[in-house]
């Protein structure tokens, strides 16, 4: 099952934060791309993290199948995923019986540019270091 943002989220930001410490010295920072299916998501998000620069497109996904209007979001969403450098997501997909994740974030992790990414589950402490 998926993991509570509220308890998923305070895990998000002790790895953000150690990120953060690691590229002070390069005179870099970590910026946020947020991509959910409800805005209150969204919020909720940019509320727990407050602090890092969280972004995230206008509007609300819809997943593809579902609708022929909005195509625009759900495209632009997939490209900043697929740019991402860490890719988290706590969704375990809606098609699979066996929770093997979210075809958006999986494809987006399979097209893109990510380091890291851990899909269809929550952080632990192995991963946080």
């Amino acid at each position: 099952s998926q993991v509570s943002l509220k308890v998923y989220l305070p895990k998000v930001r002790k790895m953000l934060s150690q990120l953060q410490e690691k590229l002070e010295p390069l005179d870099a920072t970590v910026m946020v791309f947020v991509s959910a299916d409800t805005q209150e998501a969204v919020d909720t998000t940019k509320r727990m993290l407050k602090g890092f620069e969280v972004l995230s497109n206008q509007g609300v996904s819809q997943h593809t199948g579902q609708q022929k209007v909005g195509f625009e979001k759900a495209y632009a969403d997939w490209f900043c995923l697929a740019l991402s450098a860490v890719l988290l997501s706590p969704s375990p997909g809606t098609n699979c019986a066996d929770g093997c994740g979210s075809g958006f974030s999986k494809s987006a992790v399979q097209l893109g540019f990510p380091w890291v990414a851990k899909l269809a589950s929550d952080i632990n402490d192995k991963l946080v270091q």
